[in-house]
């Protein structure tokens, strides 16, 4: 038995041995894998285009600030147009999440940043307040679970063409005493 894809939904229609199922599903999501963005080799970023993004508070509206409005769509129609225009990079400086420590809240950013993944466009991040979360050791795995390229680090600077680059953490109270 083998299990077929149906052509409307690309779903298997039927199902046969466990161990068909996954020959089947790693043929069907080949080379779909999530594109992760483009990690910086060194201290320069590539200069293509001279052209580059800066934005932050991008967290979500938490359900406990049951008085503001949901901020979902405006978050998704700010970042989409930076993934079209595929800047050399994009600057978040902070508050990527509202709840650092929070696995489902990271899931999130992930979701809103796949676009930006699949554009391969460049994240240089700093770490906000709210990225420091209620616990601050999960938070910051899962920061820089993300951003390896920053090598833990609180601080970091990079040339760009002309332009030199400093991103510091400004949270002083959160940064370890080194």
């Amino acid at each position: 038995m083998h299990a077929e894809i149906t052509r409307l939904t690309g779903l298997p229609r039927r199902l046969s041995a466990p161990g068909r199922v996954l020959e089947v599903l790693k043929r069907r999501f080949a080379g779909a894998r999530m594109a992760s963005p483009r990690q910086f080799e060194g201290e320069m970023i590539h200069y293509q285009r001279g052209r580059f993004a800066i934005v932050g508070d991008l967290q979500s509206t938490s359900r406990m600030e049951f008085w503001r409005k949901s901020n979902a769509q405006e978050r998704v129609q700010l970042i989409q147009p930076i993934a079209t225009e595929a800047p050399d990079f994009l600057a978040i400086v902070g508050d990527l999440v509202f709840r650092g420590s929070s696995a489902t809240h990271w899931a999130g950013f992930d979701q809103l940043a796949t676009p930006l993944c699949h554009a391969r466009v460049p994240i240089l991040p700093l770490l906000g307040n709210h990225d420091y979360g209620i616990r601050r050791r999960p938070a910051l795995a899962h920061f820089f679970r993300r951003f390896p390229h920053l090598g833990g680090r609180h601080w970091f600077s990079r040339i760009y063409g002309p332009l030199g680059l400093v991103f510091l953490d400004s949270n002083m109270g959160r940064l370890p005493a080194a």
